[in-house]
């Protein structure tokens, strides 16, 4: 696509007020967008521009326009529109595919089979450790792991791919240049070093903002050929995400925790809803169809006694003690022994079992 048409498509998809699907009409009436940009004022309102659209788009000086050309002279960015081959094909029949993608990394991964596994920010370690090992396991098995590269679940997933030497995505609510939150930035580079992808539909000049979230995880929905739901509470963006998957067809699948824990509440609720139950990587892996490869055992160590008496949920120093009888300096003893060998963790609360 020469630079003509290619500004076209990025001054109409930037242009205020129109959308993802406005975006479709637009293009319905002039194949070749450079024709729009020609058309006159008048041309332009008789179609439905707004006056703000038409100033917009005639408008000779564009500052962030211009800032994408050097941008995309580093060999690893990449611009992609809806009329690319390299244009993900299952993001692609969504009702409202984004127009371009800025992209850092590795293209092709848009095209493979992907996960999307999302969930709460403030998870549990339990969750964030669920969300880790699925994660690894799935890309054992040749299945990207997508996300949004928020903390607790999200970046659990990303870091269970990586740990799995498997690959992952990342879909931005920024624009492609901005990390979000700022502590996964090491993260992000990460994922790009060990041959992943990063991607947004914006390439500057977007601060985080709640509402670019949900607009967000209609990519992360879309990119993928199922949805996981680790933790989250009734109100949250992950179900935003499961309610996409389901209205894009795709498959939703859901962990179940604890009744105490609320953020299992929003899992339980896709489950009542038809999600499918997952307790493992296997559950999906089949109902896809695909033939799971063994994973990587497990190290088998020999637990103590003493972690009978603590569950899923946190279960305090004082009860711990109370159900096993011992004293609290055994106990103490037995719980740091348990905690090195990563059986459990301290949290809020006391400790919680991490399998």
């Amino acid at each position: 696509m020469n630079r003509q048409t290619l500004t076209a498509w990025l001054i109409l998809s930037r242009c205020p007020g129109i959308g993802a699907i406005k975006f479709q009409a637009i293009q319905s009436l002039w194949p070749n967008l450079s024709d729009c940009l020609a058309a006159s004022s008048k041309q332009l309102r008789q179609q439905g521009f707004t006056t703000s659209n038409v100033d917009f788009i005639k408008t000779k000086k564009h500052p962030w326009l211009d800032a994408i050309w050097p941008w995309l002279d580093n060999e690893n960015n990449h611009l992609i529109t809806l009329e690319d081959a390299s244009y993900p094909s299952l993001l692609k029949t969504i009702p409202d595919p984004p127009p371009v993608l800025f992209i850092r990394g590795n293209v092709s991964l848009l095209q493979k089979t992907q996960l999307a596994i999302v969930g709460a920010r403030q998870a549990t370690p339990g969750g964030c450790n669920i969300a880790m090992r699925l994660s690894e396991d799935m890309v054992k098995n040749n299945i990207v792991i997508t996300s949004g590269l928020a903390h607790g679940i999200d970046g659990s997933a990303h870091r269970g791919a990586l740990q799995g030497n498997g690959r992952t995505i990342a879909v931005l609510g920024t624009d492609i240049q901005t990390i979000y939150p700022k502590q996964h930035v090491n993260l992000a580079q990460t994922i790009l070093d060990n041959n992943g992808t990063i991607i947004s539909e914006t390439h500057q000049e977007m601060s985080p903002h709640p509402s670019s979230f949900p607009k967000r995880n209609r990519i992360i929905s879309g990119l993928s050929r199922g949805t996981l739901v680790v933790e989250a509470a009734m109100r949250s963006g992950s179900l935003i995400t499961a309610r996409l998957a389901n209205e894009q067809n795709r498959d939703v699948f859901a962990m179940p925790g604890s009744i105490f824990n609320l953020k299992s509440r929003g899992c339980h609720h896709l489950i009542k809803q038809g999600a499918a139950l997952v307790e493992s990587a296997e559950d999906i892996l089949s109902a896809w169809e695909i033939s799971h490869a063994s994973t990587s055992p497990r190290k088998t160590r020999k637990k103590s006694p003493l972690i009978q008496h603590i569950g899923v949920e946190p279960t305090s120093f004082d009860q711990i003690c109370s159900f096993s009888q011992l004293t609290p300096p055994e106990v103490s003893a037995k719980l740091v022994e348990l905690e090195m060998e990563g059986f459990i963790c301290k949290t809020v609360g006391g400790y919680q079992r991490q399998e």
